[in-house]
């Protein structure tokens, strides 16, 4: 059954349609939290296979060549859509979904795990000084939930070490 979500291409087969109105738009330096949003998206509507190659195109002349070039295309429009004008430049040539998946990492998956360097360095520079225990604790959990967002997270045991040490 359609609905405000799919386009029907006959009785049998309809294409999903992400919405990304709410996306974060990635504007180069918020990849991570950029991509973790939009594979949450993918895996929730099962198109994820389209842009980690699982989903491979099959040949034109197979019966649904046409619904996966339309759902290629679609997806295409949603991460077009969800980057901003200055990362849309690096996407001009592309065709498909996975090559716009896979330039937007390389792009900026070495930046993230120079991030990742930067925010174990400033959790294991951070201490409480003049600050309240509140403002200190939530300086250490925003640096800690940045560090998730990326994939690093903190185990329990690192978290509380550098707690007590910057006290």
């Amino acid at each position: 059954m359609p609905n405000n979500h799919t386009i029907q291409i006959d009785d049998k087969t309809s294409v999903v349609v992400l919405n990304t109105l709410s996306a974060i738009k990635l504007n180069g330096s918020n990849y991570p939290a950029w991509q973790v949003q939009f594979n949450a998206l993918l895996i929730g509507y099962d198109l994820i296979g389209f842009v980690d190659g699982t989903k491979i195109c099959p040949a034109t002349s197979d019966a649904t060549y046409n619904y996966w070039k339309r759902q290629d295309q679609l997806i295409l429009h949603s991460i077009l859509s969800s980057v901003d004008e200055t990362v849309i430049t690096m996407l001009g040539n592309v065709k498909n979904s996975k090559q716009a998946w896979d330039i937007l990492n390389k792009m900026y998956a070495s930046k993230t795990r120079s991030r990742i360097m930067h925010l174990k360095e400033r959790l294991s520079r951070i201490n409480k000084g003049t600050k309240s225990v509140t403002e200190y604790l939530q300086g250490i959990k925003s640096l800690a939930d940045e560090l998730a967002v990326i994939n690093s997270p903190l185990d329990d045991v690192d978290l509380v070490i550098h707690t007590l040490n910057g006290l």
